[in-house]
């Protein structure tokens, strides 16, 4: 039972012990926990942002030197309109000196050249290592196309967005077009359009090779609201980002695209097909475009998860361990309890003189211990001392019994020697109250010889009776210093 109660205790003490640290650690941890998932939300935030940052200036480096070798080209072209022929020198030479560029065409508007025809347009393609002369624009004129149409009706340089027709036929192309005019006749209209073409699909992976995380997708959004890039191809159909907006009533969404539309760059928080996402987007700095990182929130804060599912555990076996370690010692501690509880129960069942042992200890415990170990001698001393006054009174008893007994026998005697002696003074009593009532009668008639007489036999039975007398009151005497035991 000894045992069972220090056990008790201990594991009331432990768990009491690893309840509050428990409590103050979960406190700590979700302050600890609450900072490093800001920590991570600002790292990840910044991470995002130097991507998109690089992502941007790479791909904005490489569209300014396309514009800028389009632009140098332009020169050539304005002043040597007269030779038709050089036109398709200029084209590739645009694709020798910038390995970037995908394809090249110097269109002219119809009737420009009669002498060639009615459509006149140079062209050099990119294949492989080679460059190869080929007609652009199969299936459909390049004055129907947009790289020609816009910058002829706008009279300025811009990139023109992919056609459902170049994603069709062959390897998916962005142009980058530049009227140009014919300066020898001041006309205020161009006359043609220099454009330059780069690989959609490299521009796709160089978008895609910067995601920061591995689950993170990137979307390039042109300047009209069309998705120009993105992993999901049903986005990439025209009006598709209004179409989404109208369809899933996203107020996120929608502050999104009109930021993006607006050439804004930050983040934003955004639920996107039902799982809450952070968006980072930022404009090119030449196309007018934006690209988006989207990156879901679990995967920002996974490293964070990791880290509260390694602290948890961590816990956990530290917890265990910590109630583990606080039973143990507490049972320690408590053990001379146990002991001094074993004690106790030993001393109920009598064994009073059994004795304790010694400690060195000198906190609460071990001065309880001495303390107890004290009391127990002291116990057994008063004991001892009960013992022999119980002893001395029993002794005390034997002597006032049989000194009772002496008493009773005595009264017996004396009781016995009162009523022989009341017996043995009736008679002289009575012969005195005779000779009395004798001479009050008669003592007129008395002689002289018959009144000594009697006065003789008076004093005779007086004599009795005082005799009488000094005896009752020698044993009345006696009786009362035999009632005064001697102890």
């Amino acid at each position: 039972m000894g045992n069972y109660i220090g056990k008790t205790l201990s594991a009331r003490l432990s768990l009491w012990v690893v309840a509050f640290v428990t409590m103050m650690f979960i406190v700590v941890m979700w302050v600890v926990l609450w900072f490093a998932k800001q920590t991570v939300k600002d790292e990840t935030t910044q991470k995002a942002q130097a991507t998109l940052e690089s992502a941007v200036l790479q791909i904005d480096n490489i569209l300014h030197t396309v514009e800028t070798a389009a632009s140098n080209m332009l020169w050539n072209v304005e002043h040597h309109l007269d030779d038709p022929g050089q036109m398709q020198t200029y084209c590739r030479r645009l694709l020798e000196t910038n390995s970037t560029i995908k394809s090249c065409a110097i269109a002219f508007e119809p009737d420009y050249y009669p002498e060639v025809g009615r459509f006149y347009m140079a062209s050099c393609l990119r294949e492989g290592d080679s460059i190869i002369r080929k007609e652009l624009g199969v299936g459909k004129l390049y004055t129907e196309q947009d790289w020609y149409v816009m910058p002829m009706l706008e009279k300025k340089a811009g990139w023109a967005e992919p056609t459902t027709e170049s994603r069709q036929g062959g390897q998916p192309i962005i142009s980058y077009s530049i009227p140009f005019f014919d300066r020898s006749r001041r006309q205020q209209r161009p006359v043609g359009v220099l454009s330059v073409d780069i690989s959609l699909d490299w521009l796709s992976r160089t978008i895609q090779n910067t995601r920061p995380f591995p689950n993170t997708y990137c979307a390039l959004l042109s300047h009209r609201g069309l998705y120009i890039i993105h992993p999901d191809s049903a986005m990439l159909l025209p009006g598709s980002v209004m179409r989404q907006l109208e369809e899933q009533h996203n107020e996120d969404a929608f502050r999104l695209a009109k930021a993006m539309l607006a050439g804004e760059s930050g983040s934003m928080a955004v639920n996107i097909n039902g799982q809450d996402s952070y968006v980072f987007f930022k404009p090119f700095k030449h196309a007018g475009w934006s690209v988006e990182i989207v990156c879901p929130e679990n995967e920002i804060f996974s490293s964070y998860h990791r880290l509260i599912r390694l602290a948890v555990v961590l816990t956990v076996i530290g917890l265990l361990v910590l109630l583990a370690f606080c039973f143990l010692y507490i049972s320690r501690l408590l053990m001379p309890l146990v002991k001094l509880n074993g004690s106790a129960l030993r001393m109920t069942e009598g064994h009073y003189d059994e004795p304790i042992a010694a400690t060195n200890r000198q906190d609460e415990v071990g001065q309880m211990q001495r303390a107890f170990a004290e009391m127990q001698r002291s116990l057994a001393s008063h004991l001892n001392e009960i013992e022999v006054r119980k002893k001395n009174l029993d002794n005390q008893s034997i002597a006032l019994r049989s000194a009772y007994e002496h008493v009773q026998e005595a009264d017996h005697a004396k009781n016995a020697f009162l009523e022989s002696a009341t017996d043995q003074m009736a008679h002289p009593l009575d012969a005195i109250n005779h000779i009395v009532a004798n001479v009050r009668e008669q003592h007129e008639h008395l002689e002289h010889a018959e009144i000594v007489s009697l006065t003789e036999l008076m004093a005779a039975h007086t004599k009795t009776v005082t005799r009488l007398l000094d005896g009752m009151i020698a044993v009345s005497a006696g009786s009362k210093a035999a009632d005064t035991p001697q102890l």
